[in-house]
């Protein structure tokens, strides 16, 4: 618990008196090192206002302050004019009255941890607005699918609030996700893609991440964030499980990679149109479990992956765009073959491409940069810690946030062929576009549990909240057949 912030409105037929409470992560002190704090006023509509605390501790008071409309008050902690911590609130109107606001104010070099989920769970969905994460089914017990161990898919919908901050730990809802084909009720490997207006597509998974030989779901839902709802199950065109979800600019989905029914990789695209709610398949792209991500002018990028399959499966350096009315175009190849990479929008038609394994199950520290306009990549910097199998987040500032992941990988791993055979990792690093250099924040290493997030974890479950942070749930560990883990992190979206 921070400093409590007394605001007071007494202008402009304006009369009241508001509580901000800063809420703090156990694991941090964001504001023990801070020599100023400012909070921000951000309306929705007109310029901001600026206020610095003229102490960083105690219950100081803002006074003279006009009506607030959907308002929100961003907190920020500078030290010699560096910030080290940040949170938003969410927009609220405040004319008269009493209320009460909190805001979780979490360091900006560091993740916070947030209390454990009740079980361990990897393969999850999550989706993320105004200041809730909804973290949808997943995996409590193993990754492997392709071994004799069943897994046990849950049917549970989380909600976790960053603002307001209530408990800093997710929260059954009432509410479970629908019974499908198969027969039950419970979701592994689906995704979770923002349609807007308060809308995401769930789809595709399996009940259980055991389940890919002949239980690949043909199935996806609409949930309502407004509402809190699951709207009814249509029919996919393919069945596809641990595959991924990427939007045009225009709001369009690309269902890519994954696993079809049988255990074969996909290779075909399908196309949700939000607009119309129609589904259409794709062009084929070349390699399996390839890395996506979207590009300018409504195109993705498509990269590595594998080809083959068994012990004649092989990283691929192939690129290629596919185009909102799902042609394959081809595109410059990456510098080297991956398996298990990660691919981040930057913006303006660039892609951010990070890590991998090799022909050798080694993963890789090399990060390059794509250039639609030329069709070029570029080297930029090295990861601290070389990984496959990892998330890339890219943040609202232009920097990726990368967590998780393995030191090295059996090829074809994407596709759950086989298992890693190196160390699943801690530590967490910021890609910073302006130096293109990675930094790891709090000096973390990957011998390091101390630091990064609360467990080591390849294929962590993540949700992007612009105007709050990235949510990181989850995962597994690279152990016997990869059990699923129970760490929550946080991470804010500073300015």
């Amino acid at each position: 618990m921070g400093p409590m912030l007394l605001v007071m409105g007494c202008t402009g037929g304006a009369n009241y008196s508001l509580n901000l409470i800063p809420i703090i992560p156990d694991n941090q002190s964001p504001f023990s090192g801070a020599d100023r704090i400012d909070l921000v006023f951000e309306p929705e509509e007109g310029d901001e206002l600026v206020y610095t605390l003229d102490e960083t501790s105690g219950s100081p008071r803002l006074e003279q302050l006009p009506a607030l409309s959907r308002t929100s008050i961003s907190v920020r902690a500078y030290d010699r004019e560096e910030l080290v911590a940040f949170g938003r609130s969410r927009p609220f109107t405040m004319a008269q009255g009493e209320n009460e606001q909190q805001v979780l104010v979490a360091e900006t070099d560091s993740l916070s941890w947030f209390s454990k989920m009740e079980t361990n769970l990897g393969g999850s969905a999550v989706a993320a607005y105004n200041g809730s994460f909804y973290i949808f089914g997943g995996e409590t017990d193993v990754l492997d699918i392709f071994s004799d161990v069943d897994g046990v898919g849950v049917n549970t919908i989380w909600r976790l609030d960053v603002a307001p901050a209530g408990p800093l730990m997710a929260q059954t809802m009432e509410i479970t996700l629908p019974t499908h084909a198969k027969g039950s009720d419970t979701w592994a490997g689906a995704t979770a893609t923002n349609i807007g207006d308060g809308q995401f597509l769930i789809a595709g998974g399996s009940p259980w991440m055991a389940a890919v030989g002949d239980e690949v779901l043909y199935e996806a839902f609409i949930f309502n964030a407004i509402e809190e709802t699951v709207g009814p199950l249509f029919e996919l065109v393919i069945g596809r499980t641990v595959h991924q979800a990427v939007s045009f600019t225009n709001g369009d989905v690309a269902l890519i990679g994954g696993l079809l029914q049988g255990g074969n990789g996909a290779t075909s695209v399908e196309l949700y149109r939000p607009e119309s709610g129609l589904l259409e398949t794709g062009e084929q792209h070349s390699a399996t479990m390839p890395a996506a991500a979207s590009l300018a002018a409504g195109e993705i990028l498509i990269c590595g992956g594998y080809t083959g399959s068994g012990g004649n499966a092989s990283p691929s350096s192939i690129c290629e765009i596919l185009t909102i009315n799902g042609k394959i175009l081809p595109a410059a190849s990456l510098p080297a073959a991956r398996d298990g990479l990660t691919l981040s929008s930057m913006g303006e038609g660039r892609v951010l491409a990070t890590g991998g394994a090799d022909a050798d199950y080694g993963a890789h520290s090399n990060a390059w940069l794509y250039d639609q306009l030329s069709d070029t990549w570029i080297s930029v910097g090295s990861l601290n810690v070389p990984r496959a199998l990892h998330r890339a987040v890219a943040l609202p500032n232009g920097s990726v946030l990368i967590v998780g992941g393995a030191t090295a990988a059996e090829r074809g791993v994407a596709a759950w062929e086989g298992g890693p055979i190196g160390q699943t990792i801690s530590c967490v690093e910021l890609y910073d576009p302006d130096s293109q250099e990675f930094q790891a924040l709090k000096d973390c290493t990957v011998d390091d549990d101390a630091v990064g997030l609360p467990e080591r974890s390849l294929w962590p479950s993540v949700g992007l909240d612009p105007e709050h942070g990235v949510l990181v749930v989850g995962g597994f560990d690279a152990v016997g057949n990869l059990p699923a883990v129970s760490g929550v992190s946080f991470f804010p979206a500073a300015p």
